[in-house]
């Protein structure tokens, strides 16, 4: 689309993939790529049915590592067609490739964003409390390191 007017790309997209009846009747499996050139917003529109494979953050990265860069370059057709590629791919399974590049450090990752492979995927469990660890050297440990014991004074040979 040339514009979109007043509505946000959101709106335009809901509101076109309703009035065209996007997907199949009882499987809402309907995807809308829209763009709005003028305000330099795109959007993967995406039915119930499509959801658990096409999500959002995956639509996210679509947009941003393979169509942005294109469209950024001039090269409207070839992001768009990239792009519907990615989509296809995406419904038919297949996963996208990582990201090239880590997210800035201070960026916070929002719930949908997909992990860079270097994150790990969840904190190891913890070790429980009674149970024996080992220090530095290997060597077995009690349940809580205890306080070393009081040394006495050393005499010194004057009394």
């Amino acid at each position: 689309m040339p514009t979109i007017g007043d509505e946000t790309i959101e709106e335009f997209a809901g509101r076109v993939t309703d009035e065209w009846k996007l997907g199949r009747k009882g499987v809402d499996d309907g995807v809308l790529f829209a763009i709005a050139m003028k305000e330099r917003r795109m959007r993967i529109h995406t039915g119930r049915g499509v959801q658990g494979t096409l999500t959002d953050a995956l639509s996210k990265r679509i947009i941003s590592d393979i169509v942005s860069p294109r469209f950024r370059n001039g090269d409207f057709a070839g992001g768009i067609d990239a792009g519907v590629d990615a989509i296809m791919k995406a419904i038919e399974g297949e996963e996208l490739p990582l990201p090239k590049e880590a997210p800035k450090p201070g960026k916070f990752l929002s719930p949908g964003d997909v992990r860079p492979a270097h994150v790990p995927a969840a904190p190891p469990p913890a070790a429980k409390a009674d149970a024996p660890t080992k220090d530095a050297k290997g060597a077995k440990k009690g349940k809580a390191a205890a306080k070393p014991a009081a040394s006495k004074p050393k005499s010194g040979g004057k009394k």
